[in-house]
């Protein structure tokens, strides 16, 4: 029993060590939202972090990136980075998995881009 609680262990570090994790899944057109990413890597343990550009994928686009925060522990160190994303057009987007090395990725993420109701009764507003 000893042996599979650290089997556990040791693999729920290995498979959760990686996040990439968003404020919410909805949002009105045009609002913004952060997408967080983070992943713990061992002292010595290469990883290639991914270069945000304007764009993490088709049609959402990034408003603000922070600064590549690294903190360092006895044995491993973590990287993080949050950005600012948004996307103009409505529809379910997937940002696809972020890779850093051959045994650490993300998951990816679903969320959705609603637009505002109209109906033929509706006043005219300010956006």
């Amino acid at each position: 029993m000893r042996k599979i609680f650290y089997i556990f262990i040791l693999t729920s570090n290995i498979l959760f060590a990686q996040t990439s994790q968003l404020d919410t899944n909805v949002i009105l057109i045009g609002d913004q939202i952060n997408l967080y990413v983070s992943a713990k890597f061992e002292k010595n343990e290469k990883y290639h972090w991914p270069i945000f550009e304007d764009s993490v994928f088709n049609k959402i686009e990034i408003i603000h990136k922070s600064e590549l925060e690294k903190r360092n522990h006895e044995n491993s160190v973590t990287v993080s980075q949050k950005l600012t994303i948004t996307s103009f057009d409505s529809g379910s987007y997937y940002i696809p998995p972020f890779i850093f090395n051959d045994n650490k990725r993300t998951k990816g993420i679903i969320f959705t881009v609603t637009t505002i109701n109209i109906t033929d009764s509706s006043q005219i507003i300010d956006i």
